[in-house]
């Protein structure tokens, strides 16, 4: 086998360097000869630049990047003019809070009207274990992001007031829209049992965990959803709507909630049930506690299947007591043998 090179005669163009603007939020530029220079300048990755330039990032290091040719005119004489007004209409497209991400204060507040200031957000990151990006985004409100780690963010300059000798002061009224907009996406929970005993868990997973059950079956409690009122015994319920403060700004617990979320918990409980095999063998429980310590199955999975979630539960059909049975002449609730037949023809089906 013969290997060889074809000779070709090629030429090389030195790539000529792109003149960049480089744009602040108020739409202050400075002008460099190439890319190169403007990193080398603000300490920065050309490639970074390069990116801003060509909008695949709206800003680098809380400037925007045009190339010069998009915004400089050269009038009769050679005389070359920036195009403000081009400017002006890139700036407007991009979100404020994406400049000076690295240089601007920032405060953090809590639930608990407490309040923090930073240098800027990588110290914010610093001191709170809060990624700079989930940082950025709860300030411009991006992908969903309301909060980071309990706290709403917001920049110094968004929270403090100054006055005319340049005195700076923290807003108290806005420290209280951000309280209140962190306690709004608090995602503290409580689990309350039918006893009245109650525990404070930091978010749905933590609860899930110490029950040992899916966190989806604590957000349908919550929501309401599929018309669930408890999950392993337990009713959950968001800190912020038990929890109350007092004139002095303490936080106590709302007694007469915990007493209405507890008859909650024991609705449920205490619903009337049967326990149908598949020969239409049948036993009346008093209630879905019952019922799992006769059978030695779980309550969760008794309650799941009493809903219908489960086609059955260690082979039995669970029916609440108000779906099988009807009244006698005397208005006493006996078993109604049709709806028996018909639920056993639909569980053989």
């Amino acid at each position: 086998m013969y290997i060889g090179h074809i000779g070709l005669n090629i030429s090389f163009t030195a790539r000529k360097p792109n003149p960049v603007y480089a744009i602040d939020k108020k739409g202050n530029y400075q002008r460099f000869n190439s890319q190169k220079e403007a990193a080398k300048n603000f300490n920065i990755s050309e490639q970074m630049i390069s990116q801003t330039a060509r909008n695949f990032h709206p800003t680098a290091k809380g400037y925007v990047f045009i190339r010069a040719e998009e915004i400089e005119k050269a009038d009769a004489n050679g005389n070359i003019t920036v195009n403000t007004q081009e400017i002006g209409e890139k700036l407007s497209k991009i979100d404020s809070s994406k400049f000076y991400a690295r240089v601007i204060p920032v405060y953090a507040v809590d639930t608990n009207g407490t309040y923090q200031k930073f240098a800027n957000q990588k110290e914010a990151e610093k001191s709170l274990g809060i990624s700079q990006p989930r940082i950025s985004n709860v300030i411009a409100g991006e992908y969903g992001y309301k909060t980071a780690g309990g706290y709403v963010f917001a920049y110094a300059e968004d929270v403090e007031n100054k006055d005319n000798k340049g005195n700076v002061s923290v807003d108290l009224n806005k420290i209280k829209e951000l309280t209140d907009k962190a306690k709004s996406y608090d995602k503290t929970i409580y689990a309350i049992d039918k006893k009245g005993n109650y525990r404070k868990f930091k978010n749905e997973t933590e609860a899930a965990k110490a029950f040992n059950i899916k966190s989806s079956q604590i957000s349908v409690v919550l929501t309401g959803n599929k018309g669930s009122k408890t999950a392993n015994g337990h009713t959950f319920v968001r800190a912020r709507d038990i929890e109350i403060e007092d004139a002095n700004g303490n936080t106590t617990i709302d007694l007469n909630k915990i007493k209405e979320l507890t008859d909650k918990a024991n609705f449920v409980n205490k619903k009337a049930l049967y326990a149908i095999d598949s020969k239409g063998n049948y036993q009346k429980f008093s209630s879905q506690s019952e019922a799992a310590k006769a059978l030695n199955i779980s309550e969760t999975a008794v309650h799941i299947a009493a809903r219908r979630l489960a086609k059955t539960a260690k082979g039995y059909i669970l029916v609440p007591a108000g779906k099988i049975e009807t009244k006698d002449e005397n208005g006493v609730s006996i078993l109604d043998t049709n709806k028996l037949t018909e639920i056993l023809k639909k569980h053989n089906k």
